[in-house]
Order: C-alpha cells, then sequence, then structure tokens
C-alpha cells in the first residue's frame, strides 16, 4: 500500500468514478447520492463512511482492487430476505466493505495517517507565512504579518473567540467564511439572520454568541485536533439547546425585528437563581426571590459595575457555589447556604477576588441568567475586555 495511492487529500470536489462501474459523482460533496448508487447499483455498503479521512482516496485505492477480483473477495456476505424495493424473496445477497477486513482497516489508518501530515504542512506553511494581510471584518483595521495577530485581534478588539492559531488551519478559508455570515448579517453561532449590523453585534454580545457554532460540521477541518484521531472532534461540549435557530427571517421589517429580539427574552427559557434551584421565566422574579429568600440584592450589589464586571460576579457566585464555597469568606462547607445564611454571608467578595479573568467565561452554555444583565454601563466597556483579554489567551 502506498501513499501515491492517495488521492484529493486536500478535499475539493472533483468527479470520481464509482468503486464497480463507469458513473462519476462529485466527492465529496455529492457522497450521499454516491452510496446511495452503491447499494441500488451494486448492492453494496461501506461501514463507517463517516471515519475515512478521505472518500476520494478509499474509493481509489479499491476501485483498483475490484478490477482484480470480485467483490467476494473482500466484502463480507449478507443473506436477507427482500429486493432492493423491499420485496420479500430469499437468500438476496448484499455486500459490507468495512475494517474488518485487516487490508480495509490498513488503509483507513494510512489514509488517515497521509491527511493528517498534509494538513499538518498546510498549518506549517501558514505558520511560517508573514506576508499575510486582511482587513478585520468588524473595525476594518488592516492586520499585517501573520495569521496568529489577525486571531488574537479579534479576540482581543472584538471578544470573538476562534481558537488558539496553533489550533487552526486553514485560516484564510474560515476567516472567508465568517466574513461571509457577518456580512450576511448571519449569527456565527446560532446562524440567525438579522435585519441590520447593529442588532447582530448586540445580539452576539448579549447572547455570547462570539464564537463558531459547535453543531455545524462545516467547521471541522479548521481545527487539527479534529485530524489527529478517527472519530476525535473540536468540538468538546455535550449538545447544546439553541435557542435561536430560527431567528429572524420575516417578509415584513417588524416581522424581522420581531424575530431577530424575541429570543433575547424567550419564555421557554427558565432563568435559575444564582443560589438554589429556583427558576422562573421573570428575570424581576428572580431577583426578588434572591433579595427576599437570600438576603442579597444583586440589582444594588452591581449598580456601578461594568457589563463584562457583572458577568463576571455571576460567574464567580456560580462556581463558588458549585464548589460548596462561601462566596464572601471562601470557607468549604456541606451546607454552604446555611453557612452563609448563619454567617450573614449573602454578599459579594472583594473585587479582587471576582474580577478576574477566569470569570468572565459562563460557567454553562446559554446561560440565561447572563442574557439579562443590564447591557448599560457607566464606563467603557470595550476598554474592560482589553484589560483581561490578555491574560485570558493564556488561560
Amino acid at each position: 500500500m502506498y501513499k501515491s495511492q492517495f488521492v484529493g487529500l486536500d478535499d475539493k470536489p472533483c468527479d470520481t468514478k464509482c468503486l464497480l462501474c463507469e458513473c462519476t459523482f462529485i466527492l465529496p460533496t455529492n457522497e450521499t447520492d454516491f452510496l446511495t448508487h452503491l447499494f441500488k447499483a451494486h448492492r453494496l455498503v461501506i461501514a463507517d463512511v463517516w471515519k475515512i479521512a478521505n472518500l476520494r482516496s478509499y474509493v481509489h485505492y479499491w476501485s483498483v482492487k475490484f478490477k482484480e477480483a470480485p467483490l467476494t473477495a473482500y466484502c463480507s456476505t449478507l443473506l436477507m430476505d427482500c429486493t432492493l424495493d423491499g420485496q420479500p424473496k430469499k437468500n438476496e445477497n448484499y455486500f459490507l466493505l468495512s475494517d474488518c477486513l485487516s487490508e480495509d482497516k490498513t488503509l483507513r489508518d494510512e489514509i488517515h495517517r497521509a491527511k493528517l501530515e498534509w494538513t499538518l504542512a498546510q498549518q506549517a506553511a501558514e505558520r511560517a507565512d508573514t506576508s499575510f494581510k486582511r482587513g478585520c471584518v468588524f473595525c476594518r483595521t488592516e492586520i499585517c504579518g501573520s495569521r496568529a495577530a489577525y486571531i488574537k485581534h479579534l479576540y482581543q478588539k472584538h471578544n470573538l473567540y476562534l481558537g488558539k492559531p496553533e489550533n487552526l488551519v486553514f485560516v484564510d478559508e474560515l476567516l472567508d467564511k465568517i466574513q461571509k455570515n457577518v456580512e450576511s448579517l448571519i449569527c456565527i453561532y446560532c446562524e440567525g439572520t438579522f435585519k441590520d449590523r447593529t442588532v447582530l453585534k448586540e445580539h452576539m454580545r448579549k447572547k455570547f454568541h462570539k464564537c463558531i457554532n459547535p453543531h455545524n460540521k462545516a467547521y471541522d477541518k479548521f481545527y487539527i485536533n479534529n485530524y489527529l484521531e478517527p472519530e476525535k472532534t473540536w468540538k468538546k461540549k455535550p449538545a447544546i439547546s439553541q435557542t435561536n435557530s430560527d431567528a429572524g427571517g420575516g417578509s415584513s421589517e417588524n416581522e424581522d425585528e420581531e424575530c431577530s429580539w424575541s429570543d433575547w427574552n424567550d419564555e421557554s427559557i427558565g432563568i435559575m437563581c444564582l443560589f438554589c434551584n429556583y427558576n422562573n421565566n421573570e428575570f424581576t422574579c428572580i431577583l426578588k426571590h434572591m433579595k427576599k429568600e437570600h438576603s442579597f440584592d444583586f440589582e444594588e450589589i452591581v449598580k456601578d459595575l461594568t457589563f463584562y464586571q457583572k458577568v463576571k460576579v455571576v460567574n464567580y457566585i456560580k462556581r463558588q457555589i458549585k464548589l460548596q464555597r462561601c462566596i464572601f469568606c471562601e470557607t468549604e462547607s456541606d451546607n454552604v447556604l446555611e453557612h452563609m445564611k448563619k454567617q450573614q454571608h449573602y454578599k459579594i467578595a472583594a473585587q479582587k477576588i471576582w474580577d478576574q479573568p477566569e470569570y468572565y467565561f459562563p460557567m454553562s452554555d446559554n446561560d440565561s441568567f447572563l442574557y439579562n444583565l443590564d447591557a448599560t454601563s457607566n464606563s467603557d466597556e470595550e476598554s474592560d475586555v482589553e484589560n483581561v483579554t490578555e491574560a485570558m489567551c493564556n488561560l
């Protein structure tokens, strides 16, 4: 088996001939049509196609082998009691090509290795390139020198996190995709469409949607860890419920505005108390509950803070409660709420304790409490972000 046999490692769409006949399909674009053809025309099924690092290389290899020997020499034969159209018929032959065959497993492993080596070479070339030049999609500042500098600019100036530069590849294509979305007024996370740039910008900030959609498989190719092992994916977190998958899209301006903004206060999303399991769809009810049941006047405590400081206060409290630590004295207790009540510690610790970069990150995805924080502040929020982002880059 030789790597020279591997073709199309760049995954660019290209005509590919069927394993067993002269029909051609554009792979990987028309993969579904191709697999359907194999089954209906040849009764052949390729197992776990999604684990194959490059389908064109896989098809090319087996098309050569099938010219030398029949399907039965390599495939498992399955006997079924029906025809392709579902009609009953005894002992119909179907064929399975899978990594149960040692040659197939070796092929898949070598394609994966070749794909990884090719991708790492592409990444090395991108990182060594000092001629990069591109205008920022948000502020039009021109970034020159390296792609890493552009990624850092997006993070520090606009709080848009794409990942660490050393984990990215095909960066130009990724940036093109993001720019196209933004210029089309599409949120890069929930992929809802908004009526203008201002509404989109506020949505992404308020909803913490300044990251790419972890469920969109089109982004998989831009993250190196996707190439390290078969079955690995850059999406490390469990499925996140998306409450804005159909935002926007109305035919009139009023409908557009309603769709664009309604998801900010979606009644289906319960808001959870910072200390206990009480939840309510109304933020004002949550605030009243905390004031009455926990003697914690959230509005009074955060009234002089910037929006991003409020975020850190909320995330600090949630983390302390999860770890069973007092939010004021940081004492650990099996019943931390009882401790805080007895010691009258339902109050926030000194600013130097909670005003730290790590508390900028939400404890959970789509935290509905954070959605309801007041967007206004008495200081420059952009400056507040810049003060912490350098430290955040090292987390």
